[in-house]
């Protein structure tokens, strides 16, 4: 076994079908030294990959920041947020939703879509507003369930 911290992350295995016993004690012993400084190869490499990529998320998360703190007009501020996190999660499919925009509905909406999560809120929200339909990738524990609106996720 490939063994780090006394816990197995994977196994090597040999074989050589052209002779029986075509392995011996010596070879054994061998092969757990070799197993052994392989694991320790195999976990600094999980490790320097898992702080690269943490650096990476904190650099770019710096860059949204120092950005963001530029903008003045809320529009291009949104546009810039979805844009920077949609880069930053590999999301090609992105949107920001805010509450206030559906609480400024005056009863004419029919529908809300959106690629998000239907939370408590959002059904209370709706239902306030007298929404027919919500459409979204996929309902949260909602605790009341909502009556009036039918509510389509993937």
């Amino acid at each position: 076994p490939l063994l780090v911290k006394d816990e197995a992350i994977g196994a090597i295995s040999l074989d050589n079908s052209s002779r029986t016993s075509a392995f011996d004690k010596d070879d054994l012993d061998l092969l757990v030294l070799f197993a052994s400084s392989a694991a320790v190869v195999i976990e600094n490499a999980r490790l320097f990959e898992k702080t690269r990529k943490t650096a990476d998320e904190f650099a770019n998360l710096y860059e949204i920041a120092h950005d963001l703190s530029g903008q003045h007009d809320m529009d291009d501020l949104l546009n810039l947020i979805v844009e920077r996190a949609s880069l930053l999660l590999n999301s090609p499919i992105s949107g920001i939703y805010l509450y206030d925009e559906l609480k400024s509905v005056n009863n004419s909406a029919y529908a809300v879509v959106f690629d998000g999560v239907i939370s408590q809120r959002l059904i209370d929200m709706a239902k306030e507003k007298g929404l027919k339909h919500i459409v979204a990738v996929r309902m949260s524990e909602v605790v009341k369930k909502p009556s009036p609106i039918k509510v389509i996720t993937r």
